[in-house]
């Protein structure tokens, strides 16, 4: 279990056996009982189940593309640095805090 700076919870599971289409969500759950949800790779933002991002006539794929290469060109002129590092803390925190429960042998 991980919890943010204020100490709030955060859960996070995974399932590696998944077959049939591959998905990649992130839902989020407050209190309150508002609801967020990233789909499709995070192309897809929905709140409360409405969709808030992209407009529907905007093709999430190439938005996303076009975003990262004006970042990196941004970058390069800046002679600047886009890496964070904070994510390896996480994964340093899986390794120390996770636990290993035996699954069924992967199948492809």
């Amino acid at each position: 279990m991980f919890a943010d700076e204020a100490g709030a919870p955060i859960r996070a599971a995974f399932d590696f056996l998944q077959t049939g289409p591959q998905t990649w969500e992130i839902r989020i759950a407050t209190q309150d009982g508002e609801q967020l949800t990233l789909k499709d790779g995070g192309a897809v933002l929905h709140i409360n189940g409405a969709v808030i991002a992209p407009a529907a006539d905007i093709d999430p794929l190439r938005a996303e593309y076009a975003g990262v290469y004006t970042e990196f060109r941004d970058l390069i002129v800046a002679r600047a640095s886009g890496v964070d590092l904070a994510p390896l803390r996480h994964v340093a925190d899986a390794f120390m805090l996770g636990a290993r429960v035996r699954a069924p042998a992967f199948m492809f």
